[in-house]
């Protein structure tokens, strides 16, 4: 007679799961975009010998409850012209048309980024055998101050920002339908996804969503 083995019990779920990664990456004739605000905005080319870029980024997601949900992320990232000796000037640098911008950082990429959010849900009461839960969710996010053009001006600098993100909705278990209803920017944050200044004195840029949105 065969014995019959007990069945092995189901291993715990994981509640907290975290990740953390070191990069360091060097980049020769490092491409970029340069606009050549005294020709009317002509954009070309151009290559700087050596870029490198190095940090640290990590995430964690937590589940303490069958009802929560949290999770988070950051990196941090030093990003930096290593050998760039013929970038352009910054158009506040007049009578030359050459920089320097070794050792300077890149354009684009900011040395913090962080976001974090989560999801707290219950279970409603089984309509026409089927389940559903209602649920509010967050995502968050933060960028520390970056600059838009190769060049580095001044008048592209964007300051940092913090955006507030949630979501609220109703959904069946089995992913059938998902109604959800999302509001963004819920601090109305005044924050900006480029700046460049022209030969004509004026400071252009583009806006992110300004106000909160339904």
């Amino acid at each position: 007679m065969t014995p019959v083995r007990a069945p092995r019990p189901a291993p715990p779920a994981r509640r907290i799961t975290a990740n953390v990664a070191a990069f360091w990456t060097d980049v020769k004739d490092y491409q970029t975009t340069i606009v050549d605000v005294e020709r009317n905005g002509v954009s070309f080319f151009t290559n700087a010998a050596k870029v490198r870029t190095r940090g640290v980024e990590a995430d964690v997601r937590a589940a303490p409850t069958r009802w929560l949900t949290l999770y988070g992320s950051g990196t941090y990232d030093d990003a930096r012209y290593i050998s760039y000796a013929n970038g352009p000037c910054p158009i506040e640098v007049t009578g030359r048309t050459l920089c320097d911008l070794s050792g300077q950082r890149l354009p684009g990429v900011s040395r913090w980024a962080v976001s974090a959010g989560g999801e707290v849900r219950t279970t409603l009461r089984r309509t026409s055998g089927e389940d559903h839960e209602a649920y509010l969710g967050s995502a968050n996010s933060y960028r520390s101050t970056t600059n838009s053009t190769a060049s580095l001006s001044r008048y592209s600098g964007i300051p940092g920002y913090a955006l507030l993100n949630i979501r609220f909705g109703i959904r069946s278990a089995d992913g059938r339908y998902d109604i959800q209803f999302r509001g963004r920017n819920l601090t109305d944050a005044t924050y900006y996804l480029s700046l460049a200044a022209n030969n004509a004195d004026a400071i252009t840029g583009t806006l992110g969503d300004p106000e909160p949105m339904a």
